[in-house]
């Protein structure tokens, strides 16, 4: 009884903290239950339900698991978000991909789901599992280290910078932070080395727009498919805010020069910030 009251105190004293600094709590949890059991494992012990901001789920019983963490957060008038597994990072590991296009099929159709949790050790499945979710969900990725070698019991590692530049948004760091000997420092390397490469990632254009000048941000990998589709830049353009600034000396398409069957499709203007 002594360890339950004491679990449930430490709850509370991370809602504080995390409140007075503005900070989502996340328990890597991977729930795999049946959903009626799962929403009773977020309860329990450690009362998950009542801190959790955000956990992680396999879709391996199907969508009611999702439903279950979802009522259990309901039932301590909470909300909370859902990140699914669809990739892992363990060698030989039985996510194949018509598992992980199931797993999305279940984030689809689910408002509880944010995200997934992508392979941090392969760019190229990162970068796989960005195409199929689109922009509407994060990508989550753990099997990530500095050291980027082979970890003990199958565990795989990639490099932080190139799971966020393969797609990923956020990185998950474990054993890289709490066996460092310096677990502050370790924590601010990670977080460095991985908007190192996620600055880059974002291109800011500033944009003629009915003779003003809007101003855009674009992910870099956008802008190949802004480059093909006029439709989506227009789109795009619309929400776009005035900004005040001089017009450019100089202006660029990202697009190839309309062909004369489709003049109803201007050249747009762009130049970069």
């Amino acid at each position: 009884i002594r360890d339950v009251e004491r679990s449930r105190g430490l709850g509370d004293v991370y809602k504080r903290q995390a409140k007075k600094h503005d900070l989502l709590l996340f328990e890597d949890r991977k729930f795999a239950d049946i959903g009626r059991v799962t929403e009773t494992q977020m309860g329990g012990m450690y009362d998950i339900r009542s801190w959790a901001d955000l956990v992680t789920s396999h879709s391996v019983s199907g969508p009611d698991i999702v439903d279950g963490i979802a009522a259990a957060w309901d039932s301590v008038q909470r909300i909370g978000g859902v990140l699914l597994l669809a990739q892992m990072s363990s060698r030989g590991n039985l996510l194949e991909a018509g598992y992980t296009d199931s797993t999305l099929e279940i984030g689809t159709a689910s408002p509880h789901v944010i995200g997934y949790i992508g392979n941090g050790s392969n760019p190229d499945e990162i970068s796989s599992l960005r195409k199929k979710a689109g922009e509407g969900r994060m990508i989550w990725t753990p099997g990530v280290n500095l050291s980027a070698e082979e970890g003990v019991l199958g565990q795989r590692y990639g490099h932080p910078s190139d799971a966020i530049l393969a797609g990923s948004d956020a990185v998950i760091v474990g054993s890289g932070i709490h066996k460092s000997e310096d677990p502050v420092a370790a924590a601010k390397a990670y977080g460095a080395r991985a908007a190192q490469r996620r600055d880059p990632g974002v291109v800011s254009l500033r944009v003629e727009r009915q003779g003003a000048l809007v101003e855009i941000d674009v992910a870099l990998r956008d802008v190949r498919r802004l480059a093909d589709d006029a439709a989506a830049y227009r789109a795009l353009l619309a929400t776009a805010e005035e900004v005040e600034a001089p017009a450019p000396a100089a202006l660029f398409s990202p697009f190839l020069s309309p062909s004369p069957a489709a003049p109803e499709a201007p050249v747009p203007a762009i130049a970069p910030a």
